[in-house]
């Protein structure tokens, strides 16, 4: 009994630190997106675009084949990859690539993962064909829980580490 009274606080503290952000679907394209909007008291837009940079340098092996358009120190856009990142079944996955995209203004920064595609020997799918009906109702398989679980696990990491990264939380404990 006390493993379990140990165990509630633990799952009530997830529920209050980290939001998920849930899979959308673009209303003309159908296309799926994720988006988070990140509230920043005191930081100006060049600071939060020089602090996402610093991310992008941070996440990806090279960084520089990454970054795709730059605007005026408030616009990124670049494109990601991910091995293994779609799961079709049970155990057959597929390589993920997707746009980012961010946005910065005064006290405020929106991260955007879009144009998220599986790769498969039949070329580059997008995942929201897994997902939904030709009306834009959810399937209710196994493989479109599993694509969409699959995604939205990934894209869910990448907001937490952009957001601690904005924010200044260290994803370590190590102290020098």
């Amino acid at each position: 009994m006390k493993k379990i009274i140990i165990f509630f606080p633990f799952l009530f503290s997830l529920n209050v630190t980290a939001q998920i952000i849930e899979m959308e679907y673009d209303s003309e394209t159908r296309a799926a997106y994720f988006q988070k909007v990140i509230e920043t008291e005191g930081k100006s837009k060049e600071d939060l675009y020089i602090l996402a940079e610093t991310w992008i340098k941070n996440t990806y092996r090279s960084p520089e084949d990454v970054i795709k358009a730059q605007i005026d120190k408030t616009m990124i856009r670049g494109e990601g990859f991910q091995s293994n990142g779609v799961r079709l079944t049970g155990n057959v996955y597929s390589d993920m690539i997707y746009m980012f995209k961010i946005d910065s203004k005064d006290n405020r920064v929106r991260f955007t993962v879009f144009d998220i595609k599986a790769m498969t020997d039949f070329g580059r799918i997008e995942v929201s064909s897994y997902i939904l009906k030709k009306d834009g109702a959810e399937r209710s398989t196994n493989q479109a829980r599993y694509v969409k679980e699959s995604v939205t696990s990934h894209a869910n990491s990448l907001a937490l580490s952009f957001e601690n990264s904005i924010l200044g939380v260290s994803d370590t404990e190590d102290e020098w």
